[in-house]
């Protein structure tokens, strides 16, 4: 069962439509409660899926 934390994290997530890229398993930690967890699946995105293209009102890194 996640902490209370990890469960935030969790809605943020969703309220956002926040997901993780990664082509390793995804733990998540909380320090606080010492709460360790894989990432669950709902929040997961396939890399290949991930539009990298820069979306309007984000600031480019280059110069």
């Amino acid at each position: 069962m996640s902490c209370v934390h990890l469960k935030k994290l969790y809605e943020l997530c969703e309220k956002e439509d926040l997901k993780i890229g990664a082509t390793d398993l995804v733990r998540l930690v909380c320090n606080q409660c010492g709460e360790q967890e894989v990432c669950p699946t709902l929040l997961l995105d396939q890399v290949d899926d991930v539009d990298e293209s820069p979306r309007p009102g984000s600031q480019s890194s280059s110069s």
